[in-house]
């Protein structure tokens, strides 16, 4: 029975969203990492369901369904791999990994005359930066590349969201939060074989930092008639975004008279 609840209640909310749009929230990057445990095993159906502190993000009115007080938090292993080959041979493979927060949030139920009205605020990451990988091989004008790509980093937000039941069926509620991020990008690069016989190679440093900050809201709306169906409607405020850049580039010549230069 459960089952068929949780089938009919998905396909009742496939004309409000889906979780791929919940991923293509922010533009700046679209690797997004799922908020609240319980929501991304739902399967899409978060906007409808999620009654813990990840209600703040996918949609606050259902604080006004939470009848607890609780407090929990997610730490994000991730780990990865890349093949790389330039011209289609001398494959290098790169890994990475990365342990971080990826959520720290609680939720207050407050007593009410009528219906429940809950608090929510903490830290939750939806976005990861973390990327590597290693180029190697020859290039069109036969000079030899042996290169690094590294990212990381990631944007997050610190949320407060406030929701309660304006009738037995209903309830609305609304979060404000402020975003906070970064992304750390490298490449290193090295290349060799110059036709000039004084060059020994040549070494391209880029590092590029970019700091995000801004202020978003979300407003929700959920119905529940009865305890077989929930409706949820999520309405996201344009987010008003400001990255801050910074970028060295340096280049280093290796010279056959044991000189560099920069």
């Amino acid at each position: 029975m459960k089952t068929l609840v949780s089938i009919m209640i998905f396909v009742a909310l496939v004309s409000f969203a889906t979780a791929d749009d919940v991923a293509q929230e922010i533009t700046y990057v679209d690797n997004f990492t799922g908020v609240g445990i319980r929501a991304m095993a739902m399967g899409g159906a978060h906007i409808a369901l999620a009654q813990d502190y990840s209600a703040a993000y996918y949609n606050p009115a259902l604080l006004g369904f939470v009848y607890r007080n609780e407090v929990g938090g997610i730490i994000s292993v991730r780990n990865g791999k890349s093949s790389c080959a330039i011209g289609g041979i001398n494959s290098r493979t790169s890994q990475f990994s990365s342990v971080k927060l990826g959520a720290l949030g609680g939720v207050l139920s407050l007593q009410a005359k009528r219906g429940g009205v809950a608090l929510a605020g903490g830290f939750y990451r939806f976005q990861s930066f973390d990327h590597s990988a290693e180029f190697f091989g020859t290039r069109k004008d036969n000079n030899t590349i042996d290169a690094l790509e590294n990212s990381d980093g990631g944007v997050g937000a610190l949320f407060f969201g406030i929701g309660g039941q304006v009738s037995k069926a209903i309830s609305m509620g609304a979060t404000v939060e402020a975003l906070a991020g970064a992304n750390n990008y490298t490449w290193d690069a090295t290349i060799s074989g110059f036709t000039d016989s004084t060059i020994i190679d040549s070494v391209f440093s880029d590092a590029l930092t970019d700091d995000v900050s801004g202020v978003t809201g979300r407003f929700g709306l959920a119905i529940t008639p009865n305890k077989y169906f929930t409706w949820g409607a999520l309405v996201k405020f344009p987010a008003a975004i400001a990255i801050k850049q910074e970028y060295i580039q340096k280049t280093t010549l290796e010279k056959t008279d044991s000189t560099d230069e920069i």
